[in-house]
């Protein structure tokens, strides 16, 4: 049904045209008498008048023009027939350098080059093919528009009869150039799709050898654990011996060939590597002009004591990550020249130690890759490697502390495994055993440079202004600490990840990983699998950190540069965090395969279980969101409630804190607040009023003692000068005249202070005065009894 409504259309419109095109004249019949009627019909319906011939005729042969100049200038075309020459001769040449015929008895790492080698060289014909496909396409959609600006003319010209000289001769034109053009487009089709077929055979001789590989890989695989070598130091039984000279320079031969391959790849990530090194180095070199982290103590900022060999370092191990397609023997050379820069690097005197045992034992390690597995030298070369290893490792493990001294323990054991394995025959096992252990170790002293460097970096950021100004720079040791924990765990997963690919585990490992991780369990209607649990797990996890950091940037760095109202900055940064949590939520959900249909079971049961026993919970949540929306209370405010009196510290979902004047943090549901009576001494206005009572002696001049306890008010810092201080006499006492002192002053929390700086203000400028403030007293009148005799 869908694909005949293009056709319906395409019929519904020629006959349309048919309807409004006037019939032909017998003339126009006998003229055009051979083609099919419908034929007919659209060439007629293309006819162009002789005002439309010569409006058009020069802007036609114009495009016409512009379209052959560019085919005869373009040349992409050319430059993929040439590659794609280049590339059959790399096929051609790879192939011999394969030894396809003995594949069943290569080295496994000879094995894992050239499927590299073609990998990268079957992704450059994909590439070339893609290209080509692109230009083939192009090319048809031009003939197709050449082809149907022939038949508009060719029509035009069979219509020609009565025309003028000068129409007729532009249609002549407009047709030689149109056959002209198009013969061209044409030929440069077939050329596109000749080398289309060449390519694709190029393409299919690429995939047959990544077949033979990956099935000779996994027959290497299981040939580890088979003995290959007699017992002792011999080379392989039944195999001709190479000198080692001849060796060395089949290694040689082959190191050069990768780097000219390298070289000539021409990758434009290079301009990237090349603007990364030279931030590095800038950075590097402002950072010890700033800072001096040289002369600072601790590893972080010794390791940033020499840029240029940190710059180095990073610069050779971007290699690997940033081509993945280069030849293993240039991964290889970068990560041996390595060694240098990373000797450079300062850190403490133990780890100097322990990198130069593991920089030695790298060296010597890809010393034996240059030789022959098979043969004699490379079997003594990878003992004594082993024997060193162990030596070196078991060293490490004596200095070391901690964690690190089992860890360095066991990596000399399984060294010790491969030279047994070795000294045993099963050459395959020592190699990997040693090979791995060695690269690991290594990655180990890289990983342990460069995490100290991304310290030293962090603690140089903090220090700047700009930090300093941020939520950042406001809590260093938070952030600091983020950063380790960040550091540590990406390390952590980089170590793993390389290390398995230096035991030829990787692939496995992953995949039953992904195997375990698609396993799943029915739960009546729910299927539950690990990798669901773990996808909602880490998107909570996700969501939450994001909504602190969210929150905690915009209270602390975005609202203090706006003009917001009290509490304000509070309340946003709540919303926003819920916000980001609820969504994470739902994305989580989403990301584990939890449907509509799940969540509302969900619902469902938090519906059953609020009306059994989360009413208090669900009213606190309401109360919650009326206090940040309807703000009765907002962060900071000044309140009385429950008895005590403090600030508002901070206004969650379910419970709000409350910081008491006596230092205790006071925790309210945030139903309390919307249902209790409470005093909030800052809804509106945060000046609040102090009144302090003073009574002087009876004899006193009022008038004087007014002035003076409202000039000791005036003078008071904390009083604020609107609304004005006020003294008023309340009246007579029975032992004082009383007077009440008012004032206002700034922030609630300055009450007891003001209080006691008034009273005492008050008793000084009274005493100056000579003014009595009177205690309490009684005058007591004894009368005499004149019945009784006196004793």
């Amino acid at each position: 049904m869908h694909r005949a409504s293009p056709l319906l259309g395409s019929l519904t419109g020629l006959l349309v045209a048919a309807l409004l095109v006037p019939a032909p004249s017998a003339a126009q019949d006998d003229a055009t008498e051979g083609p099919e009627p419908v034929e007919q019909e659209r060439a007629a319906a293309r006819v162009l008048s002789p005002a439309e011939v010569a409006a058009e005729a020069q802007t036609v042969i114009t495009s016409l023009y512009r379209l052959q100049a560019r085919i005869h200038h373009v040349s992409e075309i050319e430059h993929h027939v040439a590659r794609i020459d280049a590339l059959g001769g790399e096929v051609r040449r790879l192939e011999a350098d394969s030894d396809l015929d003995v594949l069943d008895v290569q080295p496994q790492r000879e094995l894992r080059n050239l499927r590299e080698h073609w990998t990268e060289l079957d992704t450059r014909l994909e590439e070339t093919g893609e290209a080509l496909e692109e230009s083939s396409s192009r090319l048809e959609e031009e003939i197709e528009g050449v082809r149907d600006e022939h038949a508009r003319w060719e029509a035009t010209k069979e219509a020609a009869g009565e025309y003028p000289r000068a129409a007729v001769q532009q249609v002549d034109e407009v047709l030689s150039t149109i056959t002209e053009v198009k013969a061209e487009l044409e030929a440069t089709l077939e050329r596109v799709l000749a080398a289309q077929t060449e390519l694709a055979a190029h393409a299919i001789a690429s995939g047959d050898v990544l077949t033979q590989l990956e099935r000779a890989l996994e027959e290497s695989q299981k040939r580890i654990f088979t003995r290959t070598h007699p017992p002792g130091f011999g080379g392989m039984t039944g195999r001709e011996p190479t000198g080692i000279v001849d060796q060395l320079h089949g290694s040689f031969v082959h190191h050069v060939h990768s780097l000219d391959r390298f070289a000539t790849s021409g990758s434009e990530r290079v301009y990237v590597h090349a603007l990364f090194v030279a931030l590095l180095l800038a950075f590097l070199y402002w950072v010890r002009r700033e800072h001096q982290l040289p002369t600072l103590d601790g590893p972080a900022g010794r390791s940033l004591g020499h840029p240029i060999a940190m710059t180095v370092l990073v610069g050779l191990l971007l290699v690997r990550p940033l081509y993945p397609l280069a030849p293993r023997a240039v991964i290889e050379l970068t990560q041996v020249a390595a060694v240098v820069p990373l000797l450079l690097v300062r850190t403490a005197p133990k780890v100097r130690t322990l990198t130069g045992v593991v920089v030695t034992l790298y060296v010597l390690e890809w010393l034996r890759l240059l030789l022959d597995e098979h043969d004699a030298e490379h079997r003594l070369a990878l003992q004594l490697t082993a024997f060193l290893a162990t030596a070196g490792f078991a060293f490490n493990a004596w200095r070391a502390e901690g964690i690190a001294r089992p860890a360095w323990g066991a990596a000399s054991l399984a060294a010790l495994v491969g030279l047994v394995s070795s000294l045993a025959g099963y050459v395959p096992l020592g190699v990997l055993l040693v090979e791995g252990i060695i690269a690991s170790a290594f990655v180990v002293v890289v990983l342990l440079a460069l995490h100290w460097a991304l310290m030293g970096a962090v603690e140089a950021g903090l220090t700047t202004p700009f930090a300093q100004r941020t939520v950042l720079g406001r809590h260093t040791d938070t952030t600091r600490k983020a950063a380790q924990r960040l550091a540590a765990v990406v390390f952590a997963f980089g170590f793993f990840w390389i290390t398995l690919d230096y035991f030829r585990v990787r692939e496995a490992v992953l995949d039953e990983a992904l195997s375990a991780l698609n396993e799943s369990v029915q739960l009546g209607e729910v299927e539950i699998s690990l990798g669901d649990v773990l996808a909602f797990g880490l998107g909570i996890w996700a969501a939450v950190v994001l909504s602190r950091v969210l929150a905690a940037v915009l209270e602390e760095d975005v609202a203090p540069r706006m003009k917001l109202g009290p509490g304000v900055p509070a309340a946003a940064a709540l919303v926003v965090r819920y916000t980001v949590l609820a969504l994470g939520f739902l994305l989580a959900a989403a990301a584990a395969g939890i449907g509509l249909s799940q969540l509302a079971l969900f619902a469902g049961a938090l519906g059953v279980g609020v009306g059994f026993g989360l009413q208090n919970v669900v009213s606190n949540f309401v109360a919650g969101l009326l206090l940040v929306f309807g703000r009765p209370v907002k962060v900071g405010d000044t309140i009385d409630i429950a008895g005590f009196r403090g600030t508002v510290a901070k206004i969650g979902i379910r419970s709000s804190t409350i910081h008491s004047w006596t230092g205790a943090d006071v925790i309210i549901p945030n139903s309390k607040l919307i249902d209790a009576e409470l005093v909030n001494w800052t809804h509106d206005d945060s000046c609040v009023r102090v009144d302090l009572a003073v009574g002087v002696a009876y004899g006193s001049d009022l008038r004087q003692v007014h002035g003076i306890l409202l000039e000791a008010a005036q003078e008071l810092e904390y009083t604020l000068s609107s609304p004005p201080p006020a003294v008023l006499m309340t009246g007579f006492g029975d032992s004082a005249i009383d007077f009440r002192v008012q004032i206002w002053i700034a922030r609630p929390p300055d009450m007891p202070k003001a209080l006691s700086a008034l009273g005492l203000a008050v008793d000084e400028a009274l005493g100056a005065a000579n003014i009595e403030i009177p205690f309490p007293q009684r005058d007591l009148h004894i009368r005499s009894d004149a019945t009784k005799e006196p004793r």
